[in-house]
């Protein structure tokens, strides 16, 4: 544990200033969550600004199955913008130049996190995909819950 705070210290502080890095794909666990290696190390990377539904929600295997689909080939490139309360580091997340945190956005298969999300063009495609009703926009609104406020009920 003390080596790893020490890591992200290390990492972190140079990140201001730091470029793209490259990782390469181990797994895609859900729709929001990757594994990757980072400098022969394993990371878990959460897309940053984004929430995608749970496994167990309705549309969460589609979205799971997109965000594969869009990994065409096992580099990948991030940008880091900071750790999660579950240790994973939050990122922008790159197959080749296409930024998947907003193409999951752009095909309905994303909410932005508003809570935690900067980044004007992921509210833009939100809009749009609820607008033109794709993905999971065209659920029953019964079925349309925001996977933050569906993981609290799961907790409650």
């Amino acid at each position: 544990m003390i080596r790893t705070i020490i890591f992200l210290s290390i990492f972190f502080a140079g990140l201001a200033s730091a470029a793209d890095i490259k990782a390469q794909l181990i797994k895609v666990v859900d729709g929001d969550t990757l594994h990757l290696l980072v400098n022969g190390e394993r990371q878990r990377i959460r897309l940053a600004e984004i929430d995608t539904p749970e496994k167990k929600q309705a549309y969460g295997a589609e979205s799971t199955a997109l965000l594969k689909s869009l990994i065409s080939g096992p580099e990948i490139t991030i940008r880091v913008t900071g750790v999660d309360r579950y240790n994973r580091w939050l990122a922008h997340v790159y197959a080749g130049t296409l930024w998947l945190n907003l193409a999951l956005v752009e095909q309905g298969h994303a909410w932005v996190y508003a809570r935690y999300a900067t980044s004007q063009a992921l509210f833009d495609a939100e809009a749009l995909a609820r607008a033109q009703r794709l993905g999971l926009w065209q659920l029953p609104a019964v079925d349309l819950m925001p996977p933050w406020q569906w993981r609290r009920m799961q907790r409650e």
